[in-house]
């Protein structure tokens, strides 16, 4: 179970769905007040990193990010080390495979990473080696990175797909500033082998895909906005 304090909307205490009352001061004041200083990125900042997903197979699309989302990687010395020009050692998070394997069968998933592009092809070949799971792969340079240096992945940029029908997992929020009732915060995975986010995630999406709209429901559960 998630440790307390940690930044999640998620929680096990009773049936395993995301909390529908959310205590005084908000666990992500300090966030929203940042991203309330944010300047918007212009349309053409949108246009020029459009990605076009192709013909629509499921309900909803599902953005997974994947560092401190999915896994937890650190620079290594290790000759075993994941390679890309530098060593890393990588750790999968508790059910990441599970979750993958449940969702491809309601959502159409993207991973959509801050890193490389080296970096998100490899992480995803671990995961999705026979190509099943995963239908986009996108890194740092499909991101915006605006004047405070963070760098925010607008859902804009899916051409071919309504924002109603998107919803985007990441341990930062400042990573959907823009769309806020978009996305899921999860706590963000330091390695722990008795992390179980993932299973409360997985029960969390399986009731969002029962609305036609996620943008109502995050709003009404998750009430970032």
């Amino acid at each position: 179970m998630t440790e307390a304090g940690t930044d999640s909307l998620l929680t096990a205490e009773s049936d395993k769905t995301l909390c529908s009352e959310i205590d005084e001061p908000h666990p992500f004041a300090e966030e929203l007040k940042l991203i309330a200083t944010f300047t918007p990125p212009t349309q053409e900042e949108i246009e020029v990193r459009y990605v076009n997903l192709g013909i629509k197979k499921k309900k909803f699309t599902l953005v997974l990010d994947i560092d401190n989302t999915l896994v937890y990687s650190v620079p290594s010395s290790n000759s075993s080390g994941l390679e890309l020009g530098y060593k890393l050692d990588v750790a999968i998070r508790p059910f990441a495979i599970h979750l993958l394997e449940a969702m491809s069968d309601l959502y159409e998933i993207v991973f959509f990473t801050a890193g490389s592009e080296a970096y998100a092809s490899t992480i995803k070949e671990y995961f999705d080696h026979k190509g099943l799971l995963i239908s986009r792969v996108l890194s740092n340079s499909s991101c915006i990175q605006n004047t405070q240096g963070y760098y925010v992945k607008d859902l804009r940029i899916f051409q071919d797909r309504e924002l109603k029908d998107i919803v985007i997992v990441d341990d930062k929020i400042m990573s959907f500033a823009f769309q806020l009732n978009n996305g899921i915060p999860v706590a963000p995975y330091m390695g722990s082998k008795e992390d179980d986010e993932l299973l409360l995630l997985k029960d969390y999406l399986e009731e969002l895909y029962l609305s036609d709209d996620v943008t109502l429901v995050n709003k009404e559960k998750i009430r970032l906005l």
